[in-house]
């Protein structure tokens, strides 16, 4: 008997290199990035830091500068008050002290006033007990009259001063008081000034403290080889 002929077993299709790298893309799977690609990235992110540390120090800077500009305004506004505290302090003194000159002349000239009106008084009575008497009366009389003359004369002149005085202190007072509401509005403004200038120097302190410990984001990224920049 004939044996029958052996069937030859059919081969598997074999997959080309091709297919094989095909399908890996396709698959989704990203090749590994080369060396020099890692070197780009380093560089970039080198180049990014440097450019956000040079913004953080000019930053820092302008801080600082506002922070000084704050604290020379606080210290000068500080100083000036003081000064005009003292020279407040010192007018209300001033013029307290002039009041009381003023209160003392004007009681000094109100009694001399006064002490010439009763001379006055005294000196028309003895003319009217020495008209008509004898001719020596007469003689004394008229001294007296001219006597008169002269007090009644002083006592205008006190008079004068007295109401020029009076004007003077109206106008020294016065004087005065204008000065001290204008010192006292200067303060109350400059305080104001103060707590807010107080208020911004604290406040750009802690910003520069911030700034001066701020470091930039790029900072935190590593390269491959482990450099950070």
């Amino acid at each position: 008997p004939k044996s029958s002929p052996k069937s030859s077993p059919k081969s598997s299709p074999k997959s080309s290199p091709k297919s094989e790298s095909s399908t890996s893309v396709h698959g989704g799977h990203l090749a590994e990035p080369t060396d020099q690609s890692k070197r780009s990235l380093c560089q970039e992110a080198a180049s990014l830091a440097d450019a956000e540390s040079t913004a953080l120090a000019r930053s820092h800077e302008r801080t600082e500068a506002k922070l000084r500009l704050a604290e020379s305004a606080l210290a000068d506004g500080a100083s000036t008050s003081a000064y005009e505290e003292e020279k407040r302090s010192a007018l209300k003194v001033q013029l307290k002290s002039l009041t009381e000159n003023f209160a003392s002349r004007d009681g000094l000239l109100q009694r001399a006033s006064a002490s010439l009106g009763d001379h006055l008084n005294k000196l028309s009575f003895l003319i009217t007990r020495l008209d008509g008497g004898t001719a020596e009366d007469q003689r004394t009389a008229d001294m007296v009259k001219q006597l008169l003359k002269k007090v009644q004369q002083h006592r205008a002149s006190l008079a004068q001063w007295r109401s020029k005085a009076s004007e003077s202190r109206s106008a020294v007072e016065a004087a005065d008081g204008q000065v001290l509401n204008m010192l006292d509005e200067s303060l109350r403004r400059r305080g104001h000034r103060l707590v807010q200038l107080r208020a911004e120097a604290k406040y750009l302190s802690v910003l520069a403290h911030a700034k001066e410990s701020e470091e930039p984001a790029s900072g935190r990224v590593l390269c491959a080889d482990g450099r950070k920049v």
